[in-house]
């Protein structure tokens, strides 16, 4: 499996990101996401079946671009877990710094119960911005 988590990385070191995303407006924060995209569906789907996630396909509006595929892990708990397994093997810096932030500091300004104090909401806010920062 470490030579999988390996392999992980160097996908995501070359088309993928490590990010925050919203789901909607609405959301108060972000949320954790780790994405590749590429036009070789096999790739996607191995991503997909070896780490779980989601699949979409984005067609580009001219037709001599290939089809493009996107896998995306997204989540406390999925992408979390998937970014401490896979951070060892990161070797861009930017990724890798982002990457041991996010695994570092998340779970200490995310509350559980989705319930925060003013105090707590300012140091959430603070660690999005030092992570889409790096």
């Amino acid at each position: 499996m470490s030579t999988d988590l390996a392999y992980l990385a160097g996908v995501i070191d070359g088309e993928g990101t490590i990010t925050l995303t919203k789901n909607s407006k609405s959301d108060m924060f972000r949320r954790i996401e780790v994405s590749v995209s590429n036009t070789d569906k096999g790739l996607i789907d191995w991503l997909q079946t070896e780490f779980g996630g989601s699949i979409r396909t984005r067609a580009l509006q001219k037709s001599r671009y290939k089809i493009a595929y996107e896998w995306r892990i997204k989540g406390a708990n999925q992408a979390l877990d998937l970014l401490k397994r896979v951070t060892p093997y990161l070797r861009v810096r930017s990724k890798k710094c982002r990457a041991e932030f996010i695994c570092r500091h998340y779970a200490e300004v995310t509350r559980r119960n989705g319930r925060y104090s003013d105090d707590e909401k300012a140091d959430k806010w603070a660690f999005e911005l030092s992570v889409l920062s790096l």
